[in-house]
């Protein structure tokens, strides 16, 4: 549990908010990092209060399986990113990001508050 937790929040603090806030979107200018924080903070919110109804089902070998599958979205953020000038993974006309600071948002809501009340 302690390293199902250790690479859940690891992986938190590395995408949110630093990378999350990088993201260029040319529709919503300075409001993007705001809206994308949002989300986040509201998906975290959700997968907090969903976590323990998914707790009976997850062993401590299920949730570390599932955690390091959720590292595959660093990769996927760093591309919405990097390089500014022309990401991989282009934000601009797609709502990539939004839907990734979801996505990251509860599974880290979920996941911590498994890994916590379980270990």
């Amino acid at each position: 549990w302690a390293l199902a937790i250790f690479l859940n929040q690891s992986m938190t603090l590395l995408m949110f908010p630093g990378l999350l806030v990088r993201v260029p979107w040319h529709s919503w200018g300075d409001w993007t990092p705001v809206i994308l924080i949002a989300v986040f903070n509201y998906c975290d919110l959700i997968g907090k209060g969903i976590g323990p109804y998914c707790s009976p089902h997850l062993s401590g070998g299920k949730l570390l399986t599932i955690v390091c599958i959720r590292c595959s979205l660093f990769p996927l953020l760093l591309m919405c990113v990097l390089p500014c000038s022309a990401p991989y993974l282009d934000p601009g006309h797609s709502e990539i990001a939004l839907v990734m600071s979801a996505v990251i948002g509860l599974t880290s809501g979920i996941f911590a508050t498994i890994a916590m009340s379980r270990g």
